[in-house]
């Protein structure tokens, strides 16, 4: 393993090896191994894009039929490239694609295929538009070389090196890229070349709760409960300070907090939610954003009524979006009617969008519903038809073995926020619980205000450490369930497990190269040890989301570093003002 290992090029997916396995399997041959990863990414194209691909691989065809194979492929992928605009590893892919449809004897078996398999349409109309994985390479690629730890995958943590790199690149992805530069003339340069060594490679971390502008409102009121601290101090700021620019200064500082610390993707609720998905958008990380729902007035909505409205609007803006997943977020059960809240669940059945809500957090709110209802805030929800899947319950730290069973029934994702459940003394999630019962948990860190921070690094540790006391129980929560929490679960809980969470062929490339040269994390015995027990959010050196590097060096690229944070200090000054 001391030779540098390629992660392969890694440009909007890493590409899938399964969709178009059955076309070198019908064409009863075993192609070039260099054709190999240059053919399977055309599986992952949008449909506009294979319509297009699709009649340039039948001209492809028609061009070499009655050839022989081998003859004048520079020639045709340089024809290629100059009549469609394509990139290298476009034409190579189109080549093998092309020879293995040439060993399939039968003409309309071929054509099937071409049409079943590949796609199908007006081509010439998506040609300069094309969002294809593997265009642009110059601007888009990515090649991680070095001594690599990398994890994790669908099947586990151990051994991640091996089976990770494997997969992602070593050899063939780099020998598919190296074949096209040379039958272009060219010698392969990436686009963008990282030296991993002696860094972990591993897949970006899912915050599964937070409310990102609240940054804002770091340390404005400490060491309260929850019911104080939301009445006294931020329900009233939040009257007095929330607007559209608040909100967008707010995300944009999160959003540099999350990139410099390892955070990828988050789930959202708050207000003005269509500029806090405009600022995630623009600083290049993926959200799970929720338009809240509430009671009584709040700054973009008058009445429960209003807030639907605007979430519906929302949901059907953002729908289809490659980074945003709009949801709708009803605040919780006892600052919502049972009607509103019925309301709510028909919207998302229709839109068939996320509902995001607060559960059981506080013993206050196990008292509402008692009171109230007679019932526990799980229990009640689910008399009414509330819950479904796509739900994320934030924090279930007061549920019962009856509340988890409907948990588990209904496939309810949960946010364990271990931090700001200690913060303001909220109490403990039964998480191993929850885990035994097949509950999806992953991890969240809440907002800025009741944390104080969006480290998600810190998250894990903590939920860790939680855990083994309140059990007396050392085992309870080891590295590597924490690790899984904070990735491949909290995709899960979120409904993305099939885009993100792992280091998986098919996946959406969003990963993080974390250094682990520090006094601090000497020696390294166990990379997942050192991942969960050691690590900080700021050992991470850089950051790449869909492909798209957002952070590299310790650099944020997509967000002035310096003007948001003079900005968040403007803010803060009024924040200040409006509370005095």
């Amino acid at each position: 393993m001391d030779d540098p290992q390629s992660f392969g090029n890694l440009p909007t997916r890493i590409p899938s090896r399964s969709a178009l396995r059955k076309a070198i399997t019908a064409a009863n041959r075993t192609p070039e191994p260099e054709c190999v990863p240059a053919l399977l990414p055309l599986a992952e194209l949008p449909p506009a894009q294979q319509a297009a691909v699709t009649e340039v691989a039948k001209r492809l065809v028609a061009s070499l039929r009655g050839r022989e194979l081998g003859i004048a492929r520079e020639n045709m992928v340089q024809g290629l490239l100059q009549e469609f605009s394509l990139s290298s590893e476009e034409g190579v892919a189109l080549m093998c694609l092309a020879e293995a449809l040439l060993r399939i004897p039968d003409a309309a078996t071929r054509d099937a295929l071409i049409r079943d398999k590949i796609g199908r349409g007006d081509w010439r109309a998506h040609l300069g538009q094309s969002t294809s994985p593997f265009v642009n390479a110059a601007t888009w690629g990515l090649l991680i070389t070095g001594k690599l730890v990398a994890t994790h995958d669908e099947a586990g943590l151990a051994n991640g090196l091996t089976r990770v790199t494997a997969r992602l690149g070593e050899p063939v992805i780099r020998k598919a890229v190296d074949l096209g530069m040379r039958l272009m003339g060219k010698q392969f340069v990436a686009g963008e070349t990282i030296d991993a060594t002696g860094q972990v490679v591993m897949p970006g971390l899912i915050n599964t709760h937070t409310h990102a502008p609240m940054v804002l409102y770091r340390g404005l009121a400490d060491d309260l409960a929850l019911m104080d601290w939301l009445q006294k101090y931020i329900f009233p700021a939040e009257a007095k300070t929330v607007s559209p620019e608040f909100v967008r200064a707010g995300t944009r500082l999160a959003a540099l907090e999350m990139i410099q610390s390892g955070t990828t993707a988050y789930a959202d609720m708050y207000y003005f939610e269509e500029e806090i998905a405009k600022a995630t958008k623009e600083a290049g990380i993926r959200g799970v954003l929720g338009q809240t729902i509430i009671q009584f007035p709040v700054p973009d909505a008058k009445t429960p009524a209003e807030g639907i409205a605007r979430a519906t609007a929302f949901i059907r803006q953002w729908s289809g979006d490659e980074l945003i997943v709009p949801a709708i977020a009803p605040h919780s059960m006892y600052t919502l009617e049972p009607a509103t809240l019925k309301e709510i669940r028909a919207v998302a059945t229709r839109e068939r969008a996320p509902v995001v809500i607060h559960l059981a957090e506080t013993r206050d709110e196990v008292k509402v519903a008692r009171d109230k209802y007679k019932s526990t805030p799980t229990a009640f929800l689910e008399s009414i038809g509330f819950w479904g899947e796509r739900t994320i319950a934030a924090h279930g730290v007061h549920v019962t073995p009856a509340d988890i069973r409907i948990l588990t029934k209904r496939r309810v994702g949960v946010s364990h926020n271990p931090e700001s459940n200690m913060k303001l003394a909220s109490g403990t999630s039964p998480v191993p619980a929850l885990q035994r019962a097949g509950v999806t948990v992953g991890l969240g860190t809440d907002g800025a205000a009741s944390n104080n921070d969006l480290d998600m690094f810190e998250a894990m540790r903590q939920a860790a450490f939680l855990h083994k006391l309140t059990s007396n129980d050392p085992s309870a929560l080891p590295a590597k369930t924490a690790l899984r929490m904070a990735t491949i679960d909290g995709a899960r809980a979120l409904g993305l497990e099939r885009e993100i969470g792992s280091l998986e062929t098919g996946k959406r490339a969003d990963l993080l190269v974390v250094s682990m040269r520090t006094a601090r994390q000497t020696p390294m015995y166990d990379p997942l040890s050192h991942l969960v027990y050691v690590t900080r959010g700021d050992d991470v050196q850089t950051v790449v989301v869909n492909g798209r590097t957002v952070m590299r060096n310790r650099k944020v690229l997509t967000l002035d570093e310096n003007a948001v944070i003079a900005e968040a200090n403007g803010w803060a000054q009024k924040v200040r003002a409006a509370v005095q």
